[in-house]
């Protein structure tokens, strides 16, 4: 399979289609050891009895992984592999699972140390020694094992597609049968192999066993209530908090039927779906994130059954219109931390948030915003400057698409024109790389329609139909290939140019955060979609009192009025102890046509004082104070300048319903010259 050349075929519509791959490896036997000088190329066999049972099983190990991967290149997808041990007994059953199935059966023996070998070693202690070998392998080193025959066997590596870890468990599915029941075997691996095309994922997201990991980094200062469970299908599924680990169990509701799987058939078993919520402690904050991973087998799918005669379609069942997503019921609240009794409905302790947060996120009319996903305005790993200045959320869901899913990579070499009427070929001499020069070139998809007049469709056709879209050369780097002396896409590239059509801006923005509710993104195979719909909750912070500036006098000239004029602000608590840290602050004006200060922070030192600066005109609140905190505020000295300054509520208390300010004054007037009315002469005098 690593070297036959008719990989592909052309469909009715003469487009190329890739076959698909899939090796089966039956033994009822022990595995063979090859000899050669490179285990990757053998050149002859003997059975791997008794000293070379740990070569054997090293050698089919790496073999498996190799070839995989050489079936892989050639063909362009991934091949399927399925091992089956018929008539395996015990004690080489431990054995045959290394070499079989190393997903599971491939591991270190806790009891075998290096890779000196016994005469005899046990089946198990083979499977041991070889692995142990592997460790030695993997790190780029040379490893020999004794033969049958006790000769030292080397196992180098290839100059190219040396096997790694990941390469390891070459095996998709193993079986553990008896010669009777190999037909059911068979039968069971070709209904796996159909049913791949059923599955629009891959379970590889992240590192992780999982088709789909939803993330949802919960904002600053909230935390999830309650998990009330999941909806499939409109099945409702109760969700149980294990004790403190942050899972959730998930079970049927009562009065609820356990829906099933629309294309198996086999029932939904929810209980293989992960939800959690993680926890981070850092600095002394906490934060939350809310995770959800789902298996291929709780995916909802949608049913499409197309039958084709002669090309044309003659029959057309759908699910699309009945099948609904999978929904996590949950809700984000304040967490009780910062609460000043720790209970719900209780009311907010303002000297447990952070001043720089306060500052960040304080309104006009002195609420502070708190979000229910965290939205940090910085996010963009995509280089689309669409996406700059935060545009889009933090929530994430990853997957990545099962390498036959024709919504994100191509399925067939589409022949590439370089004009809408697709009549002039794309010729192979322009393909670099597998891309094409810039600017905007033009290939045919094939697809199925329905009458139906209720979704959209117009009902003027039915059955199979083609249309003509356009491409830039960005669009297609890296997904063309030349075939034949012309340019096609490559079959397994990503449909990059397909996303542009997805990423949705919000109408409305009524939170203030992404301005697109919707981003999907493709790197390396894996797909993420950001979302931005962000919950925002405005908290009053009722405790505050103002300082304003104004500069008056017949003598106040312009620079007067852009003067800087500093304030020193002591406040301590009713108890007359230095409140210390930051205090956010709101800048405003008390007249027309002024600008005021930018949003800050004061920072009060151990004395509990601090330094604001105003110019004519504006104003500062300062905001998160306890109730009954004292205050006092002092000008700077500028009667050297010229100024009489005029205060009132220098010095106050907050109190709980009134509203507090210290007001200033600095005048500046020129007295004028009266004459005397009985005086009208006017006398020089020069000394």
């Amino acid at each position: 399979m690593s070297q036959v050349s008719d990989t592909k075929f052309r469909d009715s519509q003469g487009n190329y289609v890739t076959r698909q791959p899939v090796v089966i490896l039956v033994t009822d036997g022990q595995p063979q050891q090859f000899q050669a000088d490179n285990w990757w190329e053998p050149d002859g066999y003997q059975r791997g009895n008794v000293k070379g049972r740990p070569a054997s099983a090293l050698s089919t190990v790496l073999t498996g992984a190799y070839w995989k991967k050489q079936i892989q290149k050639n063909f362009q997808i991934a091949p399927k592999i399925y091992t089956i041990g018929a008539d395996i007994g015990d004690p080489e059953g431990l054995y045959y699972q290394a070499v079989l199935n190393p997903g599971t059966g491939f591991k270190k023996n806790d009891t075998i140390n290096g890779i000196t070998i016994l005469d005899s070693p046990t089946y198990n202690d083979a499977a041991g020694y070889a692995y142990n070998a592997w460790e030695i392998y993997k790190e780029g080193l040379n490893v020999s094992l004794p033969d049958q025959g006790g000769n030292m066997r080397m196992f180098n590596h290839p100059a190219t597609d040396d096997v790694t870890e990941a390469d390891l468990n070459y095996v998709d599915n193993y079986y553990h049968t008896t010669t009777e029941n190999l037909n059911d075997i068979f039968t069971e691996i070709m209904g796996e192999v159909q049913s791949d095309a059923f599955y629009a994922t891959e379970e590889s997201t992240g590192g992780k066993q999982s088709a789909v990991v939803y993330r949802d980094p919960i904002g600053e200062y909230m935390e999830v209530k309650d998990i009330k469970g999941v909806l499939w299908g409109g099945t409702l599924y109760d969700a149980t908090k294990n004790n403190e680990d942050g899972t959730y169990s998930l079970t049927l509701a009562a009065g609820e039927t356990t829906p099933k799987n629309p294309i198996t058939g086999a029932d939904i078993d929810i209980s293989q779906m992960t939800v959690k919520v993680e926890q981070e402690i850092k600095n002394g904050k906490t934060t939350e994130t809310l995770v959800v991973e789902i298996p291929n087998s709780c995916l909802p799918l949608r049913h499409d059954e197309i039958t084709v005669e002669n090309g044309q379609m003659t029959d057309y069942i759908s699910s699309r219109f009945e099948t609904m997503p999978l929904r996590v019921l949950y809700t984000v609240g304040i967490q009780n931390g910062v609460k000043i009794d720790e209970k719900e409905g209780g009311a907010l302790d303002l000297s447990k948030i952070d001043a720089t947060y306060k500052a960040k996120n304080i309104t006009a009319d002195g609420n502070i915003r708190f979000y229910s996903n965290r939205y940090e305005r910085q996010l963009n790993p995509t280089g689309d400057d669409r996406f700059d200045d935060g545009a889009i959320g933090d929530t994430t869901v990853q997957f990545t698409p099962n390498s036959n899913n024709r919504y994100y990579f191509f399925q067939k070499n589409r022949q590439i024109y370089s004009n809408e009427e697709c009549t002039v070929p794309v010729t192979a001499d322009q393909v670099t790389d597998n891309s094409l020069p810039e600017g905007n070139y033009y290939l045919k998809i094939d697809y199925y329609v329905d009458d139906d007049k209720d979704h959209g469709y117009t009902g003027d056709h039915t059955g199979y139909t083609e249309t003509v879209v356009e491409r830039t050369a960005d669009q297609l780097t890296g997904a063309v290939e030349a075939i034949d002396g012309n340019v096609y896409t490559k079959i397994g590239a990503a449909r990059i140019g397909r996303l542009d059509y997805f990423s949705r801006n919000k109408e409305q923005n009524a939170t203030e955060t992404a301005t697109y509710s919707f981003v999907p993104w493709m790197e390396n195979n894996q797909m993420t979609a950001f979302l931005g719909n962000n919950g925002r909750l405005n908290m009053p912070n009722p405790y505050s009192f103002t300082i304003s500036k104004e500069v008056a006098g017949n003598n106040a000239e312009q620079i007067d009025l852009d003067k800087e004029f500093q304030f020193t602000v002591k406040i301590t608590d009713e108890g007359d102890m230095p409140l210390t840290g930051g205090y956010a602050y709101i800048g405003g004006s008390i007249m027309d046509g002024v600008t005021g200060p930018e949003n800050d922070v004061l920072t009060l030192n151990d004395n509990g004082e601090g330094t604001i600066t105003l110019k004519h005109g504006q104003q500062v609140t300062i905001t998160g104070l306890p109730l009954g905190a004292k205050y006092t505020v002092t000008e700077e000295d500028y009667s050297g300048d010229g100024y009489v300054t005029t205060k009132t509520g220098d010095i106050g208390t907050i109190g709980k319903d009134a509203t507090s300010t210290a007001a200033f004054t600095n005048t500046k007037d020129v007295t004028p010259i009266e004459p005397d009315p009985d005086d009208s002469s006017l006398t020089a005098k020069k000394e």
